[in-house]
């Protein structure tokens, strides 16, 4: 039954692999201490073993900053194993890169739902992610005023402060209102 697990999971059936590999560890005798640790292992393992090949891949498209590819990828390798802390953890980074920052959120909230307590490494990276969305967010949001502020366009400067205003409306932030009061001060030196 454990290589009949290994033989499902080289196919890509997570369902019937693990089927399997529960056969397997109920069928496995008591005293056969190292056996049932191999087949615990495997169980445990299982998730992401079947959908190997897929985070390879991934990972070879997240080292060329090629997120959407890596997407593609990861939704395949999820579709196979829906479980899979890596594949979510790499999906979430994707999302996270392109600034589509409400899946990011998601997935990495669903990462953090089934990573289990042995997987620290990866909620901590999962937990960081969900920290700094607000403050990319914030970022993304300053950059058409920066870059307005850049080509000296005074105008368009103020209309990006109001729409960051109106996005984040009790925003203090003192830098905004620096470029504020910069955009009014050229404005009324050109008139």
């Amino acid at each position: 039954l454990f290589y009949e697990a290994i033989c499902w999971a080289n196919l890509k059936d997570l369902s019937s692999a693990t089927r399997a590999i529960n056969a397997a560890y109920s069928a496995c005798p008591s005293d056969k201490r190292k056996l049932r640790q191999e087949i615990e292992t495997f169980r445990q393992q299982l998730p992401r073993f079947v959908i190997q090949d897929e985070l390879k891949e991934a990972e070879r498209l997240l080292q060329l900053e090629r997120w959407d590819e890596a997407l593609q990828i990861l939704r395949k390798a999820l579709k196979i194993s829906p479980h899979a802390v890596t594949a979510l953890f790499y999906m979430a980074l994707c999302h996270f890169r392109l600034e589509q920052w409400d899946e990011a959120e998601r997935v990495a909230r669903k990462g953090l739902s089934v990573a289990e307590k042995k997987e620290s490494h990866i909620r901590e990276q999962l937990q960081t992610m969900l920290e700094q969305i607000p403050r990319a967010k914030r970022a993304a949001a300053r950059r058409p005023i920066e870059e307005a502020l850049s080509r000296e366009d005074w105008r368009g400067g103020l209309r990006a402060i109001d729409r960051f205003f109106a996005q984040y409306p009790q925003s203090e932030n003192p830098v905004i209102l620096f470029y504020q009061a910069l955009c009014h001060f050229r404005l009324k030196e050109n008139d």
